[in-house]
């Protein structure tokens, strides 16, 4: 018993410092802070779930309403998106990606701008092929899954998976 005693300091110490060197390889993550250049008063959107995919599938989406949606956001004209997650069906799916480009390229015209978090569906599938398509979209986020946006007196929070 004794014996086992005088090597708990020692395992002590050599989990300490695995931990401590583990940590020190392990590059924090910083948040993006955005500061989305916007005086009071604005409008911006609260969207989500929309699961872009092939317009002929009626089962997982809504395409029809999903249209509607989009062409209704970009006629309101808001200052930015902040969009809940769920953008395409799968993540990994380019072609799921595609039809988010094709359905939303006039809020790219518009210059309205998406902060997006991640959802499941933004993971669904292969996570960094998923992570490539998602930061793809979105070059502002600097690869970055947790990030605040500031619009006049507005702090926004997002987070991903």
């Amino acid at each position: 018993m004794r014996n086992r005693l005088l090597h708990l300091p020692l395992f002590i110490l050599t989990a300490f410092f695995v931990t401590i060197a583990a940590v020190a390889q392990s590059r924090p993550v910083q948040p993006v802070k955005i500061d989305a250049g916007l005086h009071a008063p604005f409008r911006f959107v609260a969207y989500g779930d929309t699961r872009f995919t092939d317009p002929a599938n009626t089962k997982d989406a809504n395409p029809e309403v999903r249209l509607q949606l989009v062409r209704a956001i970009a006629d309101a004209r808001p200052a930015f998106i902040s969009f809940g997650g769920d953008i395409p069906l799968t993540g990994e799916s380019r072609d799921d990606w595609k039809v988010y480009d094709q359905e939303t390229a006039i809020w790219r015209e518009r210059k309205i701008t998406v902060y997006p978090a991640i959802g499941n569906h933004e993971l669904k599938g292969d996570a960094n092929i998923a992570l490539e398509n998602y930061f793809a979209r979105f070059p502002y986020l600097k690869q970055n899954r947790f990030y605040s946006v500031r619009a006049a007196n507005n702090f926004i929070v997002l987070s991903g998976q």
